[in-house]
């Protein structure tokens, strides 16, 4: 990697855990003709709110952490770069999202028995009282961590070896820090593109909802892209600045009433559009699911380490 990106920034590495809502069920009991072997069935523990809204919690989570944060795809799963200059924002985002979540977890525990007792009732057969641990062991199920890490070749290594491995950890730096500017440019271009197609017509010639959140997310990514532009990207640089001076004083009343503002905005943004299309190349575009959820149980750990790299 860069000097400028080793020195500006950190690699960030977030996790939740929590009880796993879902459990196998036998397919003994199903009368079917079918191959029972080519079949799956799952029984839901508990249809709880509270725990819902735990999974919610961690999703809006993960969502503000990538909206400064860069995914970075290096060998281990959720690592992102998070510039420096973001670092005491996010930490101290972390740390009041684990106070929330630890009251949240707290409502799900109060409920915990009533929903074991309603299972019971429901789930008829099906029910085992085993996939229902205590309650000190389904708290220790949730958790929320996370690191600032480092990855190193160790000093004891034959001198050999440690060349060999230095190599490679410099090529995977390397490759993460092309990653880190495609992801930027990708998200960018969701963004704008997100934004054009809502202020084209629909299929049948009728205007589409226009939400607000098209320009207010478009303009929080701006916001913030100078901090978080650590490769010094100036090809997407030049674009963003045409995307600020379109859409920083479009008023989305104006653009619901007026089919003039709306369809000059549209012209504007689709110009915007395909300038980061061809920035980013459609070879080149992948898909980034931040919404996902970790696995139920995450056990994967990475060991705390220093800062920066």
């Amino acid at each position: 990697m860069t000097n400028s990106v080793k020195q500006d920034s950190v690699l960030l590495r977030l996790s939740f855990s929590r009880m796993g809502s879902e459990r196998k069920a036998s397919m003994n009991t199903v009368d079917t003709d079918a191959d029972k072997d080519r079949l799956k069935m799952t029984k839901k523990l508990f249809k709880s709110a509270e725990y819902r809204a735990i999974g919610t919690f961690d999703g809006h989570t993960k969502n503000w952490i990538n909206s400064r944060a860069i995914c970075a795809k290096i060998g281990y799963k959720g690592i992102s770069l998070l510039p420096l200059a973001l670092l005491p924002e996010v930490e101290r985002y972390l740390e009041e999202r684990m106070v929330e979540r630890k009251t949240m977890i707290d409502r799900f525990l109060e409920v915990y028995n009533e929903e074991r007792e309603i299972a019971r009732g429901a789930m008829k057969e099906f029910f085992r009282e085993t996939d229902y641990p205590d309650i000190p062991e389904v708290e220790k199920a949730f958790g929320m961590e996370w690191w600032y890490v480092v990855f190193e070749v160790p000093k004891n290594l034959p001198p050999e070896l440690e060349a060999r491995e230095r190599e490679k950890l410099e090529a995977r730096f390397n490759d993460m820090e092309n990653q880190v500017q495609e992801a930027l440019r990708e998200s960018f271009l969701k963004l704008v593109n997100t934004l054009t197609e809502s202020l084209k017509p629909g299929p049948n010639g009728k205007k589409k909802k226009f939400h607000s959140s098209g320009v207010t997310n478009l303009l929080d990514f701006l916001e913030l892209f100078n901090v978080r532009n650590v490769t010094n990207d100036t090809e997407l640089e030049e674009i963003t600045k045409r995307a600020r001076q379109i859409v920083i004083d479009v008023d989305p009343d104006v653009v619901r009433k007026d089919n003039d503002v709306r369809n000059e905005l549209a012209k504007a943004m689709t110009e915007v559009t395909q300038a980061t299309v061809a920035l980013v190349g459609t070879d080149h575009i992948r898909k980034f699911n931040f919404d996902e959820e970790d696995e139920d149980n995450d056990t994967s750990k990475i060991p705390p380490a220093g800062l920066p790299f």
